[in-house]
């Protein structure tokens, strides 16, 4: 037939199509035997063949094709053509071209804060692949035909689906990849244009569309057959403790269920469909999931309060009446109480006369169980039943949705006004309640770091018996090697807000070499005191790093252990040398390391400064931050005036002088930077009052923090003296790396290739564009064609594009181990290679903790953006309150950062960049009132602000 193709295809688009079976598999309809003899028809059979075909046309379903078919080969490739055919018509005379821009699948599951444009997809998303494609909660296999880069669109992938139709759409709308299904070069023959342009094309379109229905076959027929073993499996995998969250990864559950299939790939998938819809039980992770897949298990008391009130709903238990009747009367009472205080400082107060019966709490705990952030395609089985309860209450007009659930949240006492959603992540459940805990859990260990700082040290010979989970060093291990530095001045500059200093700078001048000079970057060491095997070194481990919310810290080590003995500055302050772990290297006059050392150390000239402090008496550039909203009055006044030493200023300006020259040194490789504007929240007080999560009592809370609304981009922060701590603490790491490399020590590195280029032209004029500090066009960036990995963390050293730093250097972090685990580990291996020239943990352990960090980047990283940005929102849903859309809300103005995308029914979006006040947001119009290209402007204006988990806001044209 392939010399007849497109002839033999025309023909094909008038046969004619058969109904779809009843839906029995989330991605598939049910099949049922062909080839039977028919049977006479009676009035019935025509009465039910005319429901069929009613009830197929109105399912609205992607998959068109039945089962109800001969098998012969000949019919089977005449339906798929058939189905290939039915989704686009071919045209009359040549080849097509294909599209410059693709409509892209609508990425309902993508925000504004997540941008992924620049972020090229992993090796798993290849030509050839299978990929389960989710939107919302329908979903579709489809094989990658190719992967494209076309003009503004970021990484695009082109899928055939199983229903013959062609989608481009982004690397993260794939939840599931089986690599290599199809022969790469069969699934390229198939070309990446809407419709096929040759007979070539065409049946290599349809060898692929049969061989994902076939492999969509052997997955519903594996699915239906494993159903019943997932009843006991959440039990098996949640945590022993009721109320906390566990992880599972779908091999782990495969291995538990004892669910054996010859295509070990095709029954993780099985597993992994079954679990993604279990959402009672299991979320997926957010985060990297295609390469490490792992789920979210409830804890126990969630799914027991869930099937609790489902079981009230469904047998119309008089409880939830009480409720809806107590919560109205609660509501109207407290927001009596709380009056028109919004302008007021924020307090809260248990409210009188008022309180929460068991009832009441076991609602309070389901709503918040509810509140929990999903990927758009799971299905929230809390909603439905919490919103039957709040339209019960009648207390809230329109439709109801996760913002109203909020506001209930906040009328009922439960959250504070200020409470967002990033800080209630199910990664940072368990964590942070460990570090807040109550009253008692704190004390016990303020007074753990108390009796083992005051207990006296262990005689020498018991000195080697095996530490406890309590237990401190006796003694500092490395106590016989440390490099006194004297009376040589050590600078500890930080911002006036930090919670631990970590960190030192010093410079020594050469007297024979005067063109070079040796930076010593001085490390505080936690290591002299904190065993890997303490109790303290086990929660650093869970909780990775400290997290910095706006409005609350909460430290990895505990505060009492940084103020008593390990923050730099507690032991000089009681007239006693600080223990460092010092990295130094020598540079030259063009910025070349030609020496670097690696050593412990004793400190005891410490000088503690901040940033403004030191700009001001040096006279450097501070950042230049705007303010579009104003600078409320609590943060104003001018920084605290400090006198230098003659000393001190000149050590500052041979500093400044090394960064400059360490700055200019990177510019001799082809890097750039590509800073946009972004925000720089503050919030007064800090910490704020917490939500009454606990349901102990309803509380009133009154007024709102200040928040200082500052707008700004990495070039107009990183000056001064906080270029001078970027820069020293970049060549620690480099020297770091640079040591272990050489005693075959295992740190963990961090990497970023250089970009893939897909025009040489348009990337050598960004690097002819780049201005003294390696700094290009935002917009001219994201319009070249080229595409980023994301940094990564392998063993191995890796080179780093952005750094400037080549193959075999390396890069590996280790300037804060009192806020990060990865660089506590780094301390406890470059001491054992210091003591004993070998590594402390063995690689396969160090292999493990990569793996953790890596994971942990990704999740905190969009954890970050996330709370600041629905924080911004916050602020400016409340400025639209009070003043409306004016001031910087009048006339704003974005830049596009893709192109449209084709949303529900006849809207587009499109992300855009608002400058003014430092945004990612997504505009929802039309596409004939979007802007075709990246960097074009677009007149918007705020819509809908929906304080959602992902934090989603409507802007729309103005």
């Amino acid at each position: 037939m392939h010399r007849r193709g497109l002839k033999c295809a025309r023909a094909y688009t008038f046969l004619p199509r058969v109904p779809d079976a009843p839906l029995a598999h989330p991605l598939t309809r049910a099949r049922s035997g062909g080839g039977a003899k028919s049977k006479p028809r009676t009035p019935f059979d025509e009465v039910h063949k005319s429901a069929a075909t009613i009830l197929s046309t109105a399912r609205n379903s992607e998959f068109k094709g039945g089962w109800k078919h001969r098998r012969s080969p000949q019919s089977q490739e005449t339906r798929l053509v058939d189905a290939i055919l039915s989704q686009v018509v071919l045209p009359a005379t040549g080849p097509p071209s294909p599209p410059t821009v693709p409509q892209l699948s609508s990425v309902s599951d993508m925000t504004a804060s997540d941008d992924m444009s620049l972020e090229l997809m992993g090796p798993h998303l290849g030509i050839g692949s299978l990929v389960e494609l989710q939107r919302e909660q329908s979903g579709h296999f489809g094989i990658i035909i190719g992967v494209h880069t076309l003009e503004d669109t970021g990484s695009t992938i082109f899928t055939l689906n199983v229903n013959g139709s062609l989608t481009y759409h982004h690397p993260e709308d794939a939840v599931w990849v089986v690599p290599n299904v199809i022969d790469k070069h069969l699934a390229a023959r198939c070309g990446a244009a809407e419709r096929a342009g040759s007979s070539t094309e065409l049946m290599a379109r349809v060898a692929v569309l049969q061989a994902v229905r076939d492999y969509q076959k052997r997955h519903e027929d594996l699915f239906n057959g494993m159903a019943a073993r997932f009843a006991t499996l959440h039990e098996q995998v949640c945590s022993p403790d009721p109320e906390e969250w566990a992880e599972v990864s779908v091999s782990h559950a495969r291995f538990l269920l004892n669910i054996k299939n010859e295509d070990k790939k095709l029954a993780l998938h099985c597993v992994h469909s079954h679990l993604l819809r279990r959402t009672r039980e299991f979320l997926i992770v957010r985060t990297n999931y295609l390469d490490n897949p792992l789920l979210h298990v409830r804890p126990r008391a969630q799914v027991e309060r869930f099937n609790e009130v489902s079981n009230m709903f469904r047998t119309k238990d008089p409880r939830l009446a009480e409720f809806t009747r107590n919560a109205r009367q609660t509501v109207l009472a407290l927001r009596e109480l709380r009056g028109s205080s919004d302008n007021e400082p924020p307090s809260h107060a248990p409210a009188p006369g008022l309180e929460y019966t068991d009832n009441d709490r076991l609602m309070i705990n389901f709503f918040l169980d509810g509140l929990t952030e999903m990927r758009a395609f799971q299905t929230n089985a809390h909603y439905p039943l919490m919103y039957a309860l709040m339209k019960d209450m009648k207390l809230y007009k329109g439709d109801l949705g996760e913002a109203q659930i909020r506001n209930f949240l906040i009328d009922y006492g439960v959250y504070a006004p200020w409470q967002d959603w990033a800080s209630r992540r199910i990664e940072l459940d368990s964590a942070i309640r460990s570090r807040l805990g109550d009253a008692k859990q704190v004390q016990q260990q303020e007074d753990l770091v108390a009796r083992t700082l005051t207990a006296p040290t262990l005689a020498p010979a018991q000195s080697d018996q095996p530490l406890g989970p309590e237990d401190f060093y006796p003694s500092d291990p490395l106590e016989h090697l440390r490099h006194d530095f004297g009376d040589l001045p050590v600078y500890v500059v930080d911002d006036k807000t930090a919670h631990e200093l970590d960190d030192g700078i010093s410079v020594e001048t050469i007297p024979n070499e005067p063109e070079n000079k040796w930076l010593h970057v001085h490390i505080a060491d936690p290591t002299a005191l904190l065993p890997p095997s303490h109790i303290f070194a086990k929660q650093a481990e869970e909780r990775m790093e400290s997290v910095y919310f706006l409005h609350r810290t909460y430290p990895m080590l505990p505060t009492a252990l940084m103020r008593e003995r390990l923050s730099l500055g507690t032991s000089s302050a009681r007239g006693m040398p600080e223990n460092v772990l010092t990295f130094s290297a020598k540079i030259d006059a063009v910025g070349n390391v030609l020496d670097h050392k690696v050593r412990v150390g004793l400190i005891r000239n410490v000088q503690i400064m901040q940033y403004d402090n030191v700009d001001q008496a040096m006279g450097f550039n501070g950042p230049a931050y705007k303010q579009p909203f104003g600078r409320p009055a609590v943060f104003d006044g001018p920084a605290q005036a400090i006198t230098l030493s003659e000393r001190a200023k000149n050590d500052f300006q041979l500093l400044k002088n090394i960064s400059d020259t360490l700055a200019r040194h990177r510019l001799q490789s082809p890097m750039f930077y590509f800073p946009h504007p972004r925000t720089y929240l503050s919030v007064h007080p800090n910490p704020l009052p917490p939500s009454v999560l606990d349901a102990s009592a309803p509380g009133v809370f009154k007024g709102f923090p200040e928040v200082d609304y500052a707008v700004a981009d990495f070039g107009e922060i990183e000056v001064g003296s906080r270029k001078i701590i970027a820069e020293a603490a970049k060549m620690a790491c480099r020297v770091a790396s640079l040591f272990t490399v050489s005693k075959g020590v295992p740190l963990i590195h961090r990497g970023l290739p250089p970009p893939t280029i897909y025009s040489e032209s348009q990337f050598a004029e960004l690097l002819a564009s780049r201005d003294k500090r390696g700094y290009v066009d935002h917009y001219k960036a994201r319009q070249a064609h080229f595409m980023f990995t994301s940094a990564g963390h392998s063993l191995e050293p890796q080179p780093h594009w952005m750094l400037a730093l080549p193959e075999g250097e390396g890069y590996a972090r280790v300037t804060s181990p009192l806020r990060r685990f990865t660089d506590l580990v780094a301390h406890w291996q470059i001491k054992n290679a210091l003591l004993h020239g070998s590594s402390y943990f063995p690689r396969d352990v160090m292999q493990r903790y990569s793996n953790m960090t890596a994971a942990a980047a990704k999740r905190q990283g969009r954890m970050y953006d996330q709370h600041e940005h629905v924080w911004a929102l916050l602020y400016i849903q409340r400025w639209m309150a009070q003043h409306g859309e004016t001031g910087p809300l009048a006339n704003l103005v974005g830049h596009a950062l893709s192109v449209p995308r084709a949303s529900d029914g006849a809207m587009s979006t499109q992300m855009v960049l608002i400058e003014e006040l430092g945004l990612r947001v997504i505009v929802v119009d039309s596409q004939d009132r979007l802007v075709p290209r990246i960097g074009m402007p677009l007149n918007v204006r705020v819509g809908e602000i929906m304080l959602s988990p992902s934090g989603r806001t409507a802007f729309r044209v103005r």
